[in-house]
């Protein structure tokens, strides 16, 4: 589920100031990750757009809240930039950092409007199979970024687990496994593959926990594919 956020923008010769409400997102607590979306006009020249914390007025490298910055880049269309605030948006929610709002520099970049959206964490699947040994779940896993990840599944009491990815995209893609003992910390799994367009691919879990999921990245935007969630139990 996403979210547009509502936001206050405030316009400089090469920079914006941008501002949100925390309370003004449903259950802000519970986003996995945020964006903004410029529309421009053409490709980026220069530096492009870059992000950053509002920590005060001196805008530039100088600043210290450049240990949190994000950069856009150039999304389906010429017309559209994307840039991840996620890590951003995570100090704010979590009160790290006052809430002064976002630094959006462009230089001799032009946008006509900037939007922001949220994507909040998606819910925990838990095998229906009463009765049965067999459980058989196909979701799809995508993102206009170079990132998605799929729900954390309930894996208590499997015996085996499975995920089947097929890749719907155009370019290659790397599917690996976060584990997790209770949906919110993560456990690396070693297991990790490439697959190529039109091509399927299997992956199982190495490790046992009670969570488990699946991350797929690509170093281009653009991700599509379909996912298989199988699991046997005794």
């Amino acid at each position: 589920m996403r979210s547009i956020v509502p936001i206050s923008l405030t316009n400089f010769d090469t920079f914006s100031t941008i501002y949100f409400e925390l309370e003004d997102i449903p259950q802000y607590q519970m986003v996995d990750s945020a964006y903004l979306f410029l529309e421009v006009d053409g490709a980026m020249t220069g530096e492009g757009f870059r992000c950053y914390l509002n920590e005060g007025y001196n805008y530039g490298p100088e600043n210290d809240s450049y240990a949190i910055r994000s950069y856009g880049y150039q999304n389906y269309s010429e017309n559209e930039i994307m840039i991840d605030v996620s890590e951003i948006y995570y100090a704010l929610a979590s009160r790290m950092k006052e809430n002064n709002g976002i630094v959006l520099e462009y230089g001799d970049n032009y946008f006509y409007s900037c939007q922001m959206i949220v994507v909040y964490r998606q819910e925990i699947i838990a095998p229906s199979c009463k009765g049965k040994t067999f459980f058989e779940k196909k979701i799809s896993v995508s993102s206009r970024g170079n990132s998605a990840v799929s729900p954390f599944f309930l894996t208590a009491n499997a015996n085996t687990v499975t995920f089947c990815v097929s890749n719907l995209g155009d370019y290659p893609i790397v599917v690996s496994i976060e584990n997790s003992p209770d949906a919110r910390n993560i456990l690396l799994d070693p297991q990790r593959i490439e697959i190529l367009p039109n091509v399927m691919g299997v992956i199982i879990p190495t490790y046992f926990t009670k969570y488990v999921r699946i991350r797929v990245t690509s170093v281009y935007n653009g991700i599509v594919t379909e996912v298989w969630y199988q699991s046997q139990q005794k």
